[in-house]
């Protein structure tokens, strides 16, 4: 990647003279049967290249056009785009190569004639609803037209975790008004937000004093208790935690999972080993603890038997934690064990009858163009656009193709919603492989990149956090501007530069190679992603808290930040099954299963299993 300079127009100019002069080979090739590469005139059954119209596949010429045309818009180059429009004699795409246009934030001003032109030419394009936003702030005074027939994004199919358990949620008998209820809810957003800060005498103290408590029934109270025992866990008050989690427990049981884990934690911390396992089993245990939850539980009762020295019981409750596959307890649990981690990596199997099918909807025929152009995010865009509600027989079907083709956002979002034959999972689709890689290729092992890009975008190169990351691995802009050394980089600049899959991922890749290098990480793949998620600041702080790191599962359970533990947990089970995936072994599961660190180790090899055939 060239250097980058403060003017981000002149690094717009280098970045656009390297594609217009770079070779591209593309053909519209797509993955078939049997893995095969294979164009759609090819595909046994289907004539397409007697169809007329939108259902033939664009010309090899016209895909390498389109390709080259929404590269040079993305950075800014209209004149060039216009040159490269100019040769086309296929337009389906236009619909997509004006919306990019329009969209951009800073080379081209949309007029409102402009937008009013769009939504009245493409009204069931996947993006009409912002385009209709932004017509709607332009339109002149007086102006009283409207646009018939809008077609607004449909309902994105939510990722379900696979085979999880759905616990049980606690609901309350207690007799409250609608009053009563809205005084509960703001109070338990109050306390959490206190424990959040830091705070947990003074979140305490708001319990006990708020007039809300006395609509509350005792399983409610002990549940935020609970929050607030955790808080002043990692406040390093632990006889208060024990004492009011160990009383929550006494009072709700099962129905406060979180009190028997925090104290089981501040046994542990005492080296009261066989009192911890008690307590462990119950958060392992209860039906109101979530899989990560009930996992970690039973995982740290066998942790505890064995320091213990009640050998008998450690297998047991090995087993109990391995029956959440796919969670970080679950998965090392399954290491500890002995035992194989079965993962189905086959593709749903794409048919002719599926491509027809596909070939029948405008989405379908869009998506399908789109691939071929190399425009992977805006084909996912039209299938998540798809009415799925309406027509489930689709889902199979545009899930199929998404695996062959590469659709990343598209798999996992169906794939999380559809069974494989035999109840089995499709896997290949639940960690689907990138479209695209770093330029440069992968310096770091391409399984992690995979594994933070799932936990951080769910794929979606477009993905914006309220906070301001941005892209497939949600870079912040000043961590952009650091890691390109380009302080001066405007804010439209970093946007543009971010919202391009390619460029957000060599930038993660080597903010990921700088973390690593760092004294507080020194190789420790779960502190990498822990300064990854809370910056590496915050991890300095904590390990000067905690001192030298000599159990790295406590260490990870004793980071003060809820959200930082949840994904320094959930990359670390996303990675081993890449790992698994990539066929590479996965040695920092066999390090922690055995209680050592997690030290990053990967040398460069046949990254094949993480290139979708089409591009290889």
């Amino acid at each position: 990647m060239p250097a980058v300079k403060p003017s981000y127009a002149d690094f717009l100019k280098i970045k656009a003279t390297e594609d217009s002069e770079r070779q591209v080979k593309l053909e519209p090739e797509f993955m078939g049967i049997n893995n095969k590469i294979i164009t759609l005139l090819q595909l046994p059954g289907i004539d397409l290249d007697k169809k007329a119209g939108a259902k033939s596949p664009l010309s090899a010429e016209n895909a390498i056009l389109y390709k080259e045309i929404f590269r040079l818009q993305s950075y800014g180059n209209m004149k060039e785009a216009d040159a490269k429009i100019a040769r086309l004699t296929d337009k389906r795409l236009y619909s997509d190569v004006l919306f990019q246009r329009y969209m951009h934030p800073t080379a081209y001003k949309t007029t409102f004639a402009e937008l009013d032109d769009w939504l009245t030419r493409f009204p069931d394009h996947p993006g009409a609803e912002r385009i209709h936003k932004l017509a709607v702030s332009r339109r002149p005074e007086g102006h009283k037209g409207g646009w018939a027939n809008l077609k607004f994004r449909s309902e994105v199919p939510e990722i379900h975790e696979p085979k999880m358990a759905t616990p049980k949620t606690y609901v309350s008998k207690k007799d409250r008004t609608p009053e009563q209820n809205q005084n509960v809810r703001a109070l338990s957003v109050k306390v959490r937000s206190l424990v959040s800060e830091g705070e947990p005498g003074l979140a305490q103290e708001t319990l006990y004093t708020a007039e809300a408590v006395q609509h509350m029934d005792e399983a409610e109270r002990d549940a935020l208790k609970a929050e607030i025992a955790l808080g002043y866990l990692y406040d390093g008050q632990s006889a208060r935690a024990l004492d009011l989690s160990r009383e929550s427990v006494r009072r709700s049981g099962e129905a406060v999972p979180l009190a028997s884990w925090v104290a089981g934690l501040g046994l542990w911390l005492k080296k009261d080993y066989a009192n911890a396992a008690i307590y462990f089993e119950k958060a392992g245990t209860s039906p109101y603890a979530s899989p990560w939850l009930a996992s970690g539980g039973s995982y740290w009762a066998a942790r505890s038997h064995m320091r213990a020295k009640n050998v008998k019981e450690v297998s047991r409750w090995y087993r109990e934690a391995a029956k959440h596959t796919r969670t970080f307890y679950g998965l090392l649990a399954l290491r500890a064990l002995g035992q194989d981690i079965r993962l189905n990596w086959e593709n749903a199997a794409y048919t002719p009858a599926d491509e027809e099918k596909l070939l029948d909807t405008v989405e379908g025929r869009r998506a399908m163009a789109l691939v071929a152009a190399g425009q992977y995010d805006l084909a996912e865009r039209e299938l998540l656009h798809f009415d799925f509600a309406a027509n489930p027989s689709m889902r199979p079907v545009v899930l199929a193709y998404a695996g062959h083709v590469g659709l990343s956002e598209v798999a996992l979002r169906l794939g999380s919603m559809l069974d494989a034959p035999g109840g089995k999972l499709y896997d290949a689709a639940l960690y689907p492989v990138l479209p695209w890689e770093p330029e440069g290729g992968y310096e770091l092992d391409p399984a992690l990149v995979h594994a933070i890009v799932r936990q951080e975008s769910r794929f979606d190169p477009q993905a914006r956090s309220p906070s301001g990351a941005a892209g497939l691995m949600q870079i912040m802009p000043d961590t952009a501007r650091h890691v390109l050394r380009a302080p001066a980089m405007t804010d439209e600049g970093v946007e543009t530069l971010l919202g391009r899959a390619e460029e957000n991922l060599t930038i993660g890749q080597a903010y990921m190679k700088e973390l690593l290098a760092d004294k507080n990480v020194n190789g420790d793949v779960m502190a990498m992603l822990a300064a990854y998620n809370a910056g590496p600041g915050n991890l300095a702080r904590w390990k000067k808290k905690f001192g030298p790191v000599t159990d790295p599962l406590l260490f990870v359970e004793m980071i003060p930040v809820s959200e930082t533990r949840t994904y320094v947990k959930r990359v670390m089970a996303n990675y081993w099954i890449y790992s698994l995936r990539g066929g590479q072994g996965v040695r920092t599961l066999e390090a922690l299963s055995s209680g050592q660190s997690p030290r990053y180790a990967y040398a460069p090899q046949d990254t094949n299993p993480f290139k979708l055939a089409a591009n290889q």
